[in-house]
């Protein structure tokens, strides 16, 4: 956290943060580039997982399952 900016974190999801942020009577603050197409990682967000979404309802908490686990992995190897 930088300020009182709550970065994206993987094993919360966007409604979790939404809510928490509503129940706490915080007020959120959308960047205006999440909106935008010109960013990779924005086009995967509003094109790709949506997709993936529709196959596999539970796609999102998988591969944050398995992104945690290769940052785990990562650490442990960069300690051998």
């Amino acid at each position: 956290m930088r300020g009182r900016i709550i970065r994206p974190m993987l094993q919360i999801t966007r409604q979790e943060v939404l809510a928490f942020l509503e129940q706490e009577h915080i007020p959120h603050v959308e960047d205006s580039s999440n909106a935008s197409e010109d960013f990779l990682r924005n086009r995967v967000r509003h094109k790709i997982m949506p997709l993936f979404c529709q196959e596999n309802p539970k796609i999102a908490t998988q591969l944050s399952g398995c992104a945690l686990r290769l940052r785990e992995d990562e650490t442990l190897l960069s300690e051998l």
